[in-house]
């Protein structure tokens, strides 16, 4: 879903750049949900990060002529996390 739209790319822009302080929500400070699947796509539970922001960001090189796929990786701090079972 990040390439639907420039929210990602704002968001790593904004904690990247180290114009603003790391505590404010200018700075990037997100929340981050990840939720964890079974072989059926059922969720079985969800990782629920709080005040999240980018410590790391590293994509593909950009060529055309490989045929690869590209993957991009992100590293985030959090302040805190929470677990919860089921949907």
């Amino acid at each position: 879903w990040f390439a639907s739209n420039s929210e990602f790319f704002e968001l790593l822009k904004a904690g990247l750049s180290g114009v603003k302080a790391p505590n404010t929500k200018a700075a990037g400070r997100f929340a981050l949900t990840i939720h964890c699947l079974d072989r059926k796509y059922n969720r079985i539970g969800s990782y629920n990060f709080s005040n999240c922001f980018f410590v790391e960001y590293s994509g593909p090189g950009f060529n055309s002529m490989s045929g690869q796929v590209g993957f991009e990786q992100i590293r985030v701090a959090y302040d805190y996390f929470t677990y919860k079972t089921g949907s």
